[in-house]
């Protein structure tokens, strides 16, 4: 193990903590309480916004509860052998990803149209 370990490094090292992390993941009730937990944080959230301001923390607050569920739900799982981190002052950074601009949709612009 590492000087300064991440602290997933630190979860991941008790073997008892995978195994309970995956029985709880692969739990029905606790996927069902996940999800509604979520709605209900996005539902109040969003009765919060008053302009542009709030909107704006609103987002972020938002894609900071998306991220940690991202986090919560692959905290039992190795880095895969295509991922590549950077530590930077114990923080552990994704690399970026570089988005295309996806290719405009050929044939009829109405969805489930039949085509001519």
């Amino acid at each position: 193990m590492n000087k300064n370990p991440t602290p997933k490094e630190v979860f991941q090292s008790q073997k008892d903590n995978l195994a309970g992390h995956n029985r709880m993941m692969e739990g029905f009730a606790f996927e069902q309480g996940l999800t509604f937990a979520q709605l209900q944080y996005f539902r109040s959230i969003g009765n919060k916004v008053t302009d542009s301001a709030s909107a704006l923390a609103a987002g972020y607050k938002l894609q900071g509860a998306i991220e940690f569920i991202a986090e919560l739900r692959l905290l039992a799982e190795p880095p895969t052998q295509g991922q590549a981190f950077k530590d930077v002052d114990n923080l552990t950074m994704p690399p970026t990803k570089v988005i295309t601009p996806h290719k405009p949709a050929t044939g009829p612009t109405v969805p489930f149209a039949k085509p001519t």
